[in-house]
């Protein structure tokens, strides 16, 4: 095995969280009596943190954006885990890589509070360490703060770490950390133009590129 660490974006790389996000976007819009976007609208949004998000999806209203930010987070915590699920054969490659004994982490720009509890609901978090938003990274991605310290945190170098994801900041921050990357294409996000080091469609497919 390559790799002694894998750190894994949570949006569109772990979770398919696309539904509720949006529900939870819409629901902050119905507020101010703005009609909903739809959901691909809202997706595109996504990927550089929860303020980003909201002032993409209210962008041209005279709207104040810490209350805006507060009542779509108050939404989604109220329905996180709806419709939300883990990707096909993630589990399956999860438990294969712990019987390794590769590490494993998370790193997302999505709030630690959040992170936590849809890793917890979906029962995964048991098999990160650690679990890093913004507010325990210290710092949103593409800053490499928070792989500096999940590599850190599990005593590895940077040539034997992979950066999972499928947004170009996740391929963005990997670049910036020196570590190499890997892109979903079945994700919410894409590439930017920016070249992976992994290319992968599915979870049986990493896990068969990671075993080589």
């Amino acid at each position: 095995m390559k790799y002694k660490l894998l750190i894994f974006d949570l949006d569109g790389t772990l979770v398919d969280t696309r539904e509720d996000l949006a529900a939870a976007v819409n629901e902050m819009r119905r507020f101010y009596e703005l009609p909903s976007l739809p959901l691909s609208q809202v997706i595109s949004y996504v990927g550089d943190g929860a303020v980003k998000l909201v002032e993409r999806s209210i962008d041209g209203h005279d709207i104040e954006i810490t209350k805006a930010v507060e009542l779509m987070l108050a939404a989604y915590k109220r329905k996180i885990c709806i419709f939300s699920r883990v990707y096909d054969d993630c589990r399956g490659l999860l438990k294969f890589m712990k019987t390794q004994g590769v590490k494993m982490s998370v790193l997302t720009n999505k709030p630690q509070a959040m992170t936590d509890i849809i890793l917890k609901e979906l029962e995964l978090d048991h098999y990160f360490t650690p679990i890093l938003g913004p507010e325990g990274a210290g710092c949103h991605k593409p800053d490499p703060g928070g792989i500096y310290k999940c590599l850190e945190l599990n005593h590895v170098s940077a040539e034997d770490a992979l950066m999972v994801g499928d947004h170009h900041t996740d391929l963005r921050v990997a670049q910036n950390a020196g570590v190499d990357n890997a892109f979903f294409t079945a994700g919410m996000g894409n590439d930017g133009g920016l070249k992976p080091t992994i290319i992968f469609d599915d979870y049986l497919s990493l896990k068969s590129l990671l075993s080589t």
